[in-house]
């Protein structure tokens, strides 16, 4: 999230093509991290609950314009970000779930 948080800041400074790598690389990452690094049973459902909130986000981005027609005063820009607000809720709930599991051991 940190990383994310710094490609989003650089890619909304200079917004272009170039900038807009920085933006997604993070996001784009996190499902190889969690492929590569697993941890285990006690929080893996919380951490692809992240991956599928970044992928509603994304849905909600794409289909902006149909979203407003659709919602009136909502836009899919707006769904983006209050879906992609999810994901730091969810990683938090993994990070208590293994709190827990590590102190019942």
């Amino acid at each position: 999230m940190f990383l994310t948080r710094i490609g989003s800041s650089y890619y909304h400074l200079h917004p272009d093509n170039r900038t807009l790598v920085w933006d997604r690389l993070p996001m784009i990452l996190t499902p190889v991290i969690l492929w590569l690094f697993k941890s285990g049973p006690d929080g893996n459902l919380f951490y692809w609950g992240v991956i599928a909130a970044y992928a509603l986000s994304k849905a909600a981005e794409y289909f902006d314009a149909g979203l407003y027609d659709l919602f009136g005063a909502v836009s899919g820009h707006t769904l983006k970000h209050s879906i992609g607000a999810v994901a730091p809720y969810l990683f938090y709930r993994a990070l208590r779930q293994k709190e827990k599991i590590i102190r019942a051991a």
